[in-house]
């Protein structure tokens, strides 16, 4: 197997577990809003009402609660599934040579008084 072949299958497979993961985190986003809908309904049965027994509240601030960490630990996930995949996308385009340029320069650090800085393309597109 050549490198871009194996650069090329690790790049899908990324791509196929952010997409993945995109889904579940808005399945989670949904599901939050959700809770929340249900846990300011049963805040008014409970208290304006007086339908459901206060204690009844628990019941969806605990589940929203825990909905919230679920929550961002898929979104951390999914931040971390896109930095792999952008990390064999770049490997690609390395592979290409057609990397040059699409990082940072670094031409805050040139200095004009300085004898070799511009002669030797220090800060720059390469």
């Amino acid at each position: 197997m050549t490198p871009r072949e194996e650069y090329e299958r690790r790049r899908d497979e990324r791509h196929a577990e952010v997409a993945e993961l995109a889904r579940r985190t808005a399945a989670l986003a949904r599901v939050r809003t959700l809770t929340f809908a249900v846990g300011i309904a049963v805040l008014y049965l409970a208290f304006d009402l007086r339908v459901l027994p206060h204690a009844a509240v628990a019941v969806p601030v605990i589940a929203f609660a825990i909905l919230v960490a679920i929550h961002q630990r898929a979104r951390i996930a999914e931040r971390r599934a896109r930095r792999a995949a952008r990390f064999y996308d770049a490997g690609l385009e390395r592979l290409d040579h057609t990397w040059a340029g699409k990082g940072i320069g670094g031409e805050r650090f040139f200095d004009p008084i300085h004898p070799y800085a511009a002669d030797l393309d220090l800060f720059g597109r390469g």
